[in-house]
């Protein structure tokens, strides 16, 4: 008596930039659970989303079967109207610009797709309680995916969280370079929502908020063009000052996305600095590793729903929350500053 295999899910991806088809496409490809079934972009990047799509199928045979359709909207399809005909995906993918990760969830969930978001998942805490408020509503599960959770050079900071005492000081080094998204959307606030403190330093909010809550102290500093200063615009560089008293800890986060040098990365407890693990030599990058990994979380986690199941996913909508709310307290209370390399703060 012969099994008949598991049916493969159907997803869909929102978004085909530069995150989209490097990590989003090759993780869907090389899951064992999914095939690629839709891709939703733009009118005017639809000869360049077919010619990269073409280009990693020769590359990741994953790929050869899907995606069975190819469709590029107008406006994002965030109406929804124009990848509702055929089947309906059983997941969908968002790898847009920050701004429209709220329009698309809501209405990619409205249609009773089960949603992950890259992060952050929404512009701010008050968005993001509105896109709590629709999942709940409609029990359809939304979820962020966060490589920095699986990613073997955030070991040693992930450590250092399970094990501080009091006393503990941990300092986390990043620089990488500064990639502006097509049509430079990572500069424009509206879009973005922030600059570097926004996107890389979410991931270090998001460990940091879950092993050790919410700081008791806060500083933060960050610099950027004067023009954008002018209008607390995006940052090109941050400093950020935690101190939990409960635990006796301080983190101190150094973050810069500007430099065109190869990226740094460096972490140091009580000044004594870790050994970076470096992640596994493999055809697929470790950031679609990482990603991939959660996804398979997702998945065997019951994140698409069976048929007739009325087991409810389980979602950490809540913890973000409290990351965006920290977020956007850091903000509200930054300094900024036009030198290179912000102050200390006194």
């Amino acid at each position: 008596m012969t099994t008949r295999p598991p049916r493969l899910r159907r997803a869909a991806l929102f978004g085909a930039g530069r995150r989209g088809l490097s990590t989003h496409v090759v993780a869907i490809a090389a899951s064992p659970s999914l095939e690629l079934d839709l891709v939703v972009d733009l009118d005017s990047e639809l000869p360049r989303v077919r010619s990269e799509i073409g280009r990693l199928r020769t590359i990741y045979p994953g790929l050869t079967r899907s995606p069975s359709r190819l469709r590029i909207s107008a406006d994002g399809a965030t109406d929804g109207t124009d990848w509702r005909d055929g089947l309906m995906p059983d997941i969908a993918f968002v790898a847009t610009p920050h701004g429209s990760h709220v329009p698309l969830a809501y209405d990619i969930v409205r249609n009773r797709v089960p949603v992950v978001l890259e992060k952050p998942p929404a512009m701010s805490a008050a968005q993001l309680k509105m896109l709590i408020y629709e999942s709940e509503q409609t029990g359809i599960p939304i979820a962020t995916l966060m490589p920095a959770r699986h990613l073997a050079r955030f070991l040693p900071f992930r450590r250092a969280l399970e094990s501080t005492r009091a006393g503990t000081e941990i300092e986390l080094c990043i620089d990488i370079p500064f990639y502006p998204g097509f049509g430079y959307w990572r500069t424009v606030r509206e879009q973005s929502g922030g600059g570097v403190l926004f996107d890389l330093g979410y991931h270090v909010l998001d460990l940091v908020v879950a092993r050790l809550g919410k700081p008791s102290t806060i500083d933060v500093c960050l610099t950027g063009a004067p023009t954008l200063i002018a209008s607390h615009g995006v940052d090109t560089g941050a400093e950020v000052w935690l101190y939990f008293e409960a635990a006796g800890t301080s983190v101190h986060a150094i973050l810069g996305a500007s430099s065109d040098l190869p990226p740094r990365f460096s972490i140091a407890v009580n000044g004594i600095q870790a050994r970076i693990p470096t992640e596994r030599n493999s055809r697929i990058s470790p950031s679609v590793q990482a990603t991939l990994a959660q996804v398979h979380q997702l998945l065997n986690g019951g994140f698409i729903a069976e048929a007739g199941s009325t087991a409810v996913p389980q979602s950490d909508l809540q913890h973000h929350l409290e990351v965006m709310e920290l977020m956007d307290l850091l903000y509200f209370s930054a300094r900024w500053i036009e030198a290179d390399v912000c102050a200390a703060s006194q």
